[in-house]
């Protein structure tokens, strides 16, 4: 994946940004960030929370936090150090799908589209990624750069789903295969690399 984000702005020193909305289903979105530049430091760093009970039954909240931070150095010139970490922590419900077809433990959408048919399955996801890079500007249209990087998560079962019995929130239970995993997954995987 290549995510880019803003570069700090050159114009101030600081600069605040926010913004906060509230909806149904007790939705409650929060984006907040502030950049500039300082002498040959620019900043950017940014904070994101979501929340919300969910549009289903049972089982269909979530809860998202995500963060960035970015430092530049000598960022007004045409070469720069670039050093950004990023944080992503997320846990919702699976509240399961829903059938047009009757049978036996069906849940049906024509009877209730709100309906769940997965009451206790849970996803849980933590990431961290950290990146330090060096950039030069060559002209408007031409950039290099090098950067080498370290990515860290939770390790999923082969099938990427992480799902926790929800008798005392301690444990993880593979939803097909019914093994216990110790809780958020054990040890985080790391990766290291150089793009």
């Amino acid at each position: 994946m290549n995510y880019v984000t803003h570069r700090p702005r050159l114009d101030r020193e600081f600069s605040l940004r926010t913004q906060h909305v509230l909806g149904s289903d007790s939705l409650y979105s929060t984006f907040s960030s502030v950049d500039g530049t300082v002498d040959r430091l620019g900043y950017y760093a940014y904070f994101n929370h979501r929340q919300s009970d969910g549009f289903r039954q049972a089982n269909s909240d979530y809860n998202l936090n995500t963060g960035s931070a970015k430092l530049v150095l000598d960022a007004k010139t045409d070469s720069r150090w670039v050093f950004s970490f990023d944080g992503y922590s997320e846990e919702h419900g699976e509240p399961g799908g829903l059938t047009l077809t009757p049978g036996a433990n069906a849940v049906q959408y024509q009877l209730d589209r709100d309906a769940s048919s997965r009451l206790s399955d849970r996803f849980e996801l933590d990431r961290y990624f950290a990146s330090l890079g060096w950039e030069k500007d060559f002209s408007e249209d031409s950039l290099l750069k090098v950067t080498g990087w370290v990515l860290s998560t939770s390790q999923p079962p082969p099938d990427g789903r992480w799902i926790w019995n929800s008798c005392d929130g301690q444990c993880q239970r593979h939803r097909e295969s019914g093994v216990l995993y110790p809780r958020r997954g054990g040890a985080p995987a790391a990766r290291l690399g150089v793009g």
